[in-house]
């Protein structure tokens, strides 16, 4: 009782697991937090949490310095929605430690319940990060032509910006560039697909505004657009619309298009 009564005064002190019991109490710390306050975990307390999920009380007292070691020097590598690309780099980690290696994807008996417990993990945690960022979520077409009104509409230069949605379609992320040629997008396709890896987007909304006020788009913007959304397939990321706007109006050149809806703003 005395580690859980100083863990509760000091939320990310380390300190060493002696015995199973206090595996237990650590669990039930780490526990507690993502119940109160979910964003206040550390990235290497949220690895910690998920060998938790995975391992017995006894594998994870064995292996609790490496893993606590593992968190802190990858802790910039994780992406919250690219749970398999976590899990991958656990094992191979793991796998290359000739002492005490305990972990393998043979070991993960109930991938499936692991997939859940940590996804739930991780809405929890971006819902309350995003709260604070104000980015919100764009549940439907209009919704999200509205938002780059207000983002960029009002512009005086042409501007471009991407937002990076997960899948329940919460904003991670918006970048903004002054290019005014849109073809340039689809020169930044990879970089754009590396942005999106590294926040654990799905999809992606692009947009650039026009300073004449006119909605029409060019032959160019609309072919850029599709090579963009082809080119972004191959690193399984959806585009979901590009958008012209004004600052009053907005238009998609998907909507209609490439088989895209407004009803893919849910899917």
């Amino acid at each position: 009782m005395e580690i859980m009564q100083t863990m509760k005064k000091e939320q990310n002190l380390n300190f060493d697991l002696l015995d199973k019991n206090d595996v237990k109490i650590y669990k039930n710390y780490l526990r507690e937090r993502v119940m109160s306050s979910p964003s206040s975990l550390t990235d290497s307390e949220l690895v910690e949490l998920i060998f938790m999920h995975i391992l017995s009380d006894e594998e994870f007292l064995h292996n609790s310095e490496r893993i606590r070691e593992f968190g802190e020097h990858n802790q910039n590598n994780f992406s919250a929605r690219n749970l398999s690309f976590l899990l991958e780099m656990i094992c191979s980690s793991f796998a290359n430690e000739k002492e005490g290696a305990r972990l393998k994807k043979s070991d993960i008996k109930n991938k499936v319940a692991f997939l859940k417990v940590t996804d739930e993990l991780f809405k929890l945690i971006d819902s309350e990060k995003l709260v604070g960022k104000g980015l919100g979520t764009l549940s439907d077409y209009n919704e999200a032509g509205e938002f780059f009104i207000k983002y960029i509409g009002g512009d005086k230069t042409e501007n471009f910006c991407i937002a990076f949605l997960n899948e329940h379609n919460v904003v991670l992320d918006i970048k903004k560039t002054s290019v005014n040629d849109s073809t340039a997008v689809h020169i930044s396709a990879e970089e754009i697909a590396e942005q999106a890896f590294n926040l654990g987007a799905e999809k992606i909304i692009i947009a650039h505004n026009h300073t004449s006020d006119s909605l029409m788009y060019s032959k160019r913007d609309w072919e850029t657009t599709f090579m963009l959304s082809f080119d972004l397939e191959g690193f399984k990321i959806k585009l979901l619309e590009h958008f012209i706007v004004t600052s009053d109006g907005y238009k998609g050149i998907l909507k209609g298009g490439i088989g895209e809806s407004v009803n893919d703003f849910l899917q």
